[in-house]
């Protein structure tokens, strides 16, 4: 992962770095077909797998690199953080 995320391949580094998310992430493509954008994926799919790892499972490691993931985003000079 670099640190010039960009918003248009932001949900592919996401699923690359966190595996984990693809089968929530595929239950819910039919939602947004071939037009997803960031901020959906992210409250349809991230949001919901951190809070059920925050109350089951707060030590888990994919929680922990979903929040290293969000940090990288946020610092990316892409400026990703703004739109997601």
């Amino acid at each position: 992962m670099t640190n010039e995320m960009v918003y248009t391949t932001v949900i592919d580094e996401l699923l690359i770095t966190i595996p984990e998310l693809k089968p929530l992430y595929a239950e819910n493509t039919y939602i947004w077909f071939d037009d997803y954008l960031p901020y959906v994926v992210f409250g349809l799919v991230v949001v919901p797998t951190m809070e059920e790892l925050l109350k089951y499972d707060w030590q888990s490691p994919v929680l922990k690199r979903i929040f290293d993931f969000i940090e990288i985003m946020m610092q990316s000079k892409g400026q990703v953080h703004i739109y997601v």
